[in-house]
């Protein structure tokens, strides 16, 4: 059975009929017939029309040149469509005018009087609100009133979705229809297309339709459920995404843009409008919640807010809009509030970091990092409450420091007593030391140092856990501590005795981890001092107590410790401190050969004290007056055995005894027992004036100073510690914490002990008093002036000449790590050795200076120094 063959469509060409057959009746008969399919087509009654035909007769009509015609019988035809749709379709739609409010009566909360006008359309003037509000705004009437409200701005806004929906349907259709016209007409003489024209006759005829206001009540009721809605109602968010997709293509058109190629109404109209209705709405809100709500309770409100509009944005409004709506939050949530958010009564900035409060702490970095100099701001607050709880610190222990009425203000002892091998029933816990007495001053500088170090841990957290570990912020922190630490006067003593009291006692039993932890931290509180060569006198000096009296932890934490300060402050800073350790060393070495040493002599050269001795390089060691003693017998023959040791392996070095500085074990005799005590050696000086003495015969004060040889203020404070401490060796008459010339003293044959080993150290205070601050001071000054003149050599030798300001600025920054010197020591400094003749002034420049000695000249200076 053969296949039959494809059948074939063939296209026929529209040809156009005849031209003699072409009339004028025939034309206008041909626009009518055009015209009513247009009016089907927008009434969407396009099911019983011929494409076909309708294209041929607007075919026909450019064909004999109706362009004209016809282009203006479309627009004539959808001007007049679309003012019956605004009538008919949109103006039963608009809300009722007792639902349109002003903005001054939105702000207030108040109900306006509306006035009415021709079918219920009321006309909103420019300073009237955009938003609808209910005539009741309280319980449920409010809620109510605003379902309402809602409700009836759907239904406007669903009906001009519906019409601009329904009239690009039809534009699209007629745009199809009249191709030929928008090929031969509209392109070649610069107008706007079909569609177009469609489009900008539905924004100038229908939108702004001189007497029915849509346009305005389309911009009422928009901004109204945008306000609803951030009022916490819901509605169908659809329908303003079709508002403002419409309104992103209605664009405007000049005489001059006849294509229609200006800018969308959505941006050159609505959005400012859109804008305006949100800086009112929050700039209220602001105003009221910053008042009303705690800081963080403002910033979790203003956080929600910006989320909700981010979310309104994706929703319905268009991507262009973001950058100007959150440029305006920023400004009216946070810009305008920065100061009363942070400074808030209730819960500022102060109460979030006192409180520990991170979550509301980030929240407000996070917040306040949106605008320019929020977290500046934030940064600053954050520094002067730091400050402030710095001077809280000094504050509060000046107020403990004062001494208690009737207190005693001479030195107490600060360790008198000691087990080592923890022998004995447990004792009472001490008594509270009694303000101004030194063991109260150490607890003070202990106490400062613990509680600023709390306050740097506390910020360090804060730091890594709320404010990202940002700079502005590590900055003022430590530009807080740098200030109130150098506004304390003994903060480099209290320092030196915290480290002191750690690498003495504090760090027993602790791992290598929390050794460097400790240290870490205080070297942290160093490096915010100003004056660190104080701080080297008083850690040197607290350094060779531990060393000579053996009482290091250890010397790895030592040496550790010198490590981080050399690091902070180079090799010079902890040369000395270096040296005294390697004395430390070399003199275990050389007990070690004096003892083998003792083990070679015979006869009446040997002695059978064991003597330990630390060998101290003057120049390393911190300078102490000598102290006189008078030393028994055997004592002068031991230091004369070891002396002639010591001339055997040093030739030329001359040995200065500082009994002050030792210690003797020593086994004494009671009624109920022996005990071995560790006393000092000054100690010892006045026990051994008993040992001759009968029992129960008492010495006076002056017959012990005439037998020792002490001075007063060592005398006294070695009875001190024998009758008045915790172990009362001696018993004083009369009975008292004080020494007296007139005071006589018994050996105490009736002592008990609950342990066999005793240590009695001799009274002592570790922080200075008054006077001797001073004399610190002063030499520290005579150092620092040394110091100076070194380094202005030192400039001048490399440099030559220089002036005045810039030697002064070059000799500050070598010296800042050191300390800050002053303008006027540094002139000072300069006019010494312009006398000296090391320097001079340039005869015709005052400013100028110019190095004058030789090179071996300057460095026997700065050698000397």
């Amino acid at each position: 059975m053969a296949t039959p063959a494809p059948s074939r469509r063939v296209a026929k060409k529209v040809r156009p009929p005849p031209r003699h057959a072409i009339t004028d009746d025939f034309l206008d008969e041909t626009f009518k017939k055009l015209s009513r399919a247009i009016e089907q087509i927008q009434q969407r009654n396009v099911s019983n029309l011929s494409f076909e035909t309708h294209y041929r007769n607007a075919y026909n009509l450019c064909l004999h040149r109706k362009h004209k015609k016809l282009y203006d019988g479309i627009a004539d035809l959808v001007v007049a469509h679309l003012e019956r749709q605004a009538k008919e379709r949109i103006e039963p739609a608009f809300p009722t005018s007792s639902l349109l409010t002003v903005a001054s009566t939105a702000s207030t909360g108040s109900t306006p009087t509306a006035n009415a006008s021709s079918g219920g359309i009321r006309t909103a003037n420019a300073s009237e609100s955009s938003a609808i509000a209910s005539s009741s705004t309280s319980g449920t009437n409010y809620g109510q009133g605003r379902m309402a409200q809602a409700m009836e701005g759907e239904t406007f806004l669903n009906a001009m979705k519906t019409i601009w929906q329904d009239h690009k349907i039809s534009m699209g259709k007629i745009r199809d229809v009249c191709k030929y016209l928008d090929k031969t007409y509209t392109e070649p003489e610069g107008h706007a297309s079909v569609y177009t024209l469609g489009l900008h006759l539905f924004l100038t005829h229908l939108m702004r339709h001189p007497t029915i206001p849509v346009q305005q009540n389309l911009l009422n009721v928009s901004l109204a459920m945008i306000r609803i809605e951030r009022d916490g109602e819901q509605f169908s968010q659809d329908l303003l995404r079709a508002v403002t997709d419409m309104m992103c293509e209605l664009r405007e058109v000049s005489n001059d843009d006849r294509k229609g190629e200006g800018e969308p109404i959505y941006k050159s109209w609505w959005q400012e409008k859109f804008l305006d209705s949100t800086r009112e709405y929050y700039t209220l809100e602001a105003e009221t919640n910053v008042e009303r709500l705690s800081a963080p309770e403002y910033l979790e409100r203003v956080d929600r807010r910006l989320k909700e509009e981010k979310d309104r944005i994706h929703q319905y409004l268009h991507p262009t809009t973001e950058p100007l709506l959150f440029s305006l939050l920023d400004h009216v949530l946070i810009s305008q509030n920065l100061k009363a958010i942070v400074d808030h009564p209730n819960a500022g900035l102060a109460t979030l970091l006192a409180e520990d409060r991170y979550t509301d702490l980030a929240r407000m970095y996070r917040i306040f990092g949106r605008v320019g100099e929020g977290r500046t701001v934030m940064a600053r607050a954050m520094r002067v409450w730091i400050v402030e709880q710095g001077q809280k610190i000094v504050d509060t222990l000046g107020t403990a420091s004062k001494p208690a009425a009737g207190a005693s203000t001479e030195n107490m002892d600060e360790d008198v007593a000691a087990d080592p091998k923890g022998k004995g029933k447990e004792q009472a816990a001490p008594a509270a030391p009694a303000a101004g007495t030194a063991a109260h001053a150490l607890g003070l500088a202990l106490e400062w140092v613990n509680t600023v170090l709390e306050l740097k841990d506390k910020m360090d957290k804060i730091l890594a856990e709320a404010f990202d570990k940002d700079r502005i912020f590590q900055n003022a922190i430590n530009d807080a501590f740098l200030t109130f630490v150098n506004q304390v006067k003994k903060a480099p003593e209290y320092i030196s005795i915290y480290l002191d009291d750690n690498l003495k006692k504090g760090l027993k039993g602790k791992n290598e981890s929390e050794v460097d932890a400790v240290l870490d931290k205080t070297v942290t509180l160093f490096r915010y001092l100003n004056d660190k060569d104080v701080f080297e006198d008083y850690y040197k000096r607290h350094l060779a107590k531990r060393l000579l009296s053996d009482r290091s932890v250890s010397d790895d934490a030592e040496r550790g410790m010198l490590q981080k300060l050399k690091l902070e402050c180079g090799a010079s800073f902890v040369a000395k401190l270096e040296g005294m350790l390697k004395d430390v060393t070399a003199s275990e070495d050389l007990n070690k050969g004096y003892r083998n040493y003792l083990q070679g002599l015979g006869g009446e050269r040997r002695t059978n004290t064991d003597l330990s001795v630390k060998i101290c390089t003057a120049s390393f060691w911190p300078s102490n007056p000598d102290v006189p003693c008078n030393l028994p017998p055997e004592f002068i023959k031991i230091a004369k055995s070891f002396e002639r040791y010591f001339e055997t392996k040093h030739t030329g070095r001359k040995l200065t005894w500082h009994a002050e500085h030792g210690s003797v074990d020593v086994r004494i005799r009671f009624d109920k027992g022996v005990k071995d005590v560790n006393i000092a050696t000054h100690g010892f000086v006045v026990l051994n004036c008993f040992a001759d003495v009968e029992k129960g015969k008492s010495l006076s004060y002056e017959h012990l100073a005439a037998a020792t040889g002490l001075g007063e203020a060592n005398l006294k404070r070695t009875l001190q510690s024998l009758a008045c401490a915790k172990y009362k060796i001696l018993k004083k008459d009369p009975v008292g914490r004080n020494i007296s010339p007139t005071d006589t003293f018994t050996f105490n044959h009736a002592f008990t002990a609950p342990v066999v080993r005793l240590k009695i150290a001799t009274i002592a205070s570790r922080v200075e008093n008054v006077e001797e601050t001073k004399e610190t001071d002063t030499r520290l000054e005579a150092e620092r002036s040394q110091v100076i003149e070194a380094a202005i050599v030192r400039t001048m030798k490399s440099r030559k000449q220089l002036s005045t300001p810039e030697l002064t600025n070059e000799v500050i920054s070598q010296l800042s790590r050191r300390f800050s010197p002053k303008a006027i020591a540094i002139k000072l400094s300069i006019e010494k050795l312009i006398e000296k003749e090391y320097l001079e002034r340039d005869a015709k420049d005052r400013k100028l200076l110019r190095y004058l000695v030789s090179w071996e000249q300057a460095m026997i200076h700065i050698r000397n120094v």
